[in-house]
């Protein structure tokens, strides 16, 4: 009996530190800062998913707080996280993000304390859209949540019947949300009442497990099936309006960018060799497809195609693929995530680093690299010893991400 009573009082105590540590808010490292405008509100910053931030970010960048996501019990059991992490957004000086540990947060970007917290049922493994008084996510167990952005109460919930890991389009009324058996529903914004639902055309159902996201703009969405095909939908009844037969083995190129992204009157997509190819946004007609192979990820920029290799970076004319210029990458890394914030090219790569080449030794560290997309030269770069797991999210003065571990960090420009 007392061997069972002290069990008890164990377990009490580390739920009631678990609970503790989750109210603890870390210290900005500035005592105060200029409020941060409305910048990144979904996976690849905005609807035409070109992870583009609109206004100059100044480097160095300087980390000013971090906060952990998982729950306390898997901090002390040190359970890992999942292969995919949710992408943290910023809306209004408020950073968003998922966790592991059945949680989703609402920080203040300033300070790092908590706002509100709402616990789902699951892990929130994908990334969130925040528009309007709205933030929308799915979970791992099929469940897609809406909530009131200011305060967290749920507005309404749907379940999809499948894994959620795609951001959700919120426009027109309707939120649109793809999930991981390849439906793509289109829910009112108000109450998530199902309007209609679409699905790829070939219908397979054994499909790898992706992050991505639908592109949308003037009534039309655009999405990039688990099964490789690419398909742009009407948006008011989810007629197809045109497919495109993309990628052959999406397993084989799990590493690489899965969203398309939109860019003038062109929607552009990684395609079964590593090559991105350029569609007309209305026909779909193939117009374009760059002579670079291997891409992980790209982006398009008043008039140049900027695409990141493990092994170079590489700017090319937009409209006809010449080669502008050529960078090389550090060697031995892996490209995760390519943004862009006015003159600059944000690069977030993954690598192992070994102590004097022992392996035993062997650990996760990430960089941080900065192009100028004028020449490619390099303007700043930082390591980090950890594993990035989410696709950054850019903000008025600095970065966010996730990492393996499932800790929560914020880098900014020294004020």
């Amino acid at each position: 009996m007392d061997r069972r009573f002290n069990l008890v009082l164990v377990l009490c105590f580390i739920f009631f530190v678990s609970g503790c540590a989750g109210a603890v808010a870390p210290k900005a490292d500035t005592e105060s800062a200029a409020p941060i405008e409305t910048a990144w509100g979904t996976h690849h910053s905005d609807y035409k998913r070109d992870s583009m931030h609109p206004g100059p970010i100044d480097v160095p960048l300087k980390k000013t707080w971090k906060r952990s996501v998982r729950t306390f019990y898997q901090r002390f059991f040190k359970l890992s996280v999942p292969d995919t992490s949710s992408s943290p957004i910023v809306y209004d000086n408020i950073l968003y993000a998922g966790s592991p540990g059945n949680r989703f947060f609402a920080f203040d970007l300033t300070s790092g304390k908590t706002v509100w917290k709402f616990k789902p049922k699951s892990p929130v493994n994908g990334a969130p859209t925040v528009d309007g008084d709205k933030v929308c996510f799915g979970t791992v167990n099929t469940v897609f949540h809406c909530l009131d952005r200011k305060s967290g109460a749920e507005l309404w919930k749907m379940d999809a019947k499948a894994e959620i890991l795609a951001a959700p389009v919120i426009a027109e009324g309707r939120v649109f949300m793809l999930s991981e058996d390849n439906r793509l529903y289109a829910l009112d914004a108000a109450t998530g009442k199902k309007l209609w639902g679409a699905s790829s055309p070939s219908g397979e159902t054994v499909l790898p497990r992706l992050v991505n996201s639908p592109a949308y703009a003037d009534g039309r969405l655009y999405v990039m099936f688990s099964d490789g095909y690419l398909a742009a939908l009407d948006a008011s009844t989810g007629r197809e309006l045109w497919q495109a037969r993309s990628t052959g083995n999406y397993l084989a190129d799990r590493g690489a960018r899965h969203a398309p992204l939109l860019g003038g009157s062109m929607v552009y997509a990684i395609d079964y060799g590593g090559y991105v190819t350029a569609y007309d946004a209305i026909s779909g007609e193939k117009k374009i497809r760059y002579d670079i192979t291997g891409v992980s990820d790209f982006a398009i920029k008043d008039g140049v195609f900027y695409a990141a290799t493990n092994e170079r970076m590489t700017a090319m004319t937009a409209s006809t693929g010449e080669v502008l210029w050529i960078s090389d990458m550090p060697k031995d890394s892996t490209v995760s995530f390519l943004a862009m914030s006015g003159n600059h090219i944000f690069v977030f790569r993954n690598a192992k680093h070994r102590p004097l080449g022992i392996k035993r030794l062997e650990k996760d560290v990430s960089y941080i690299t900065v192009y100028s997309a004028t020449d490619g030269t390099v303007v700043w770069e930082k390591k980090f010893g950890t594993y990035m797991l989410s696709e950054p999210a850019l903000f008025n003065g600095g970065a966010a991400f996730i990492d393996r571990k499932g800790r929560l960090y914020v880098f900014k420009a020294p004020v």
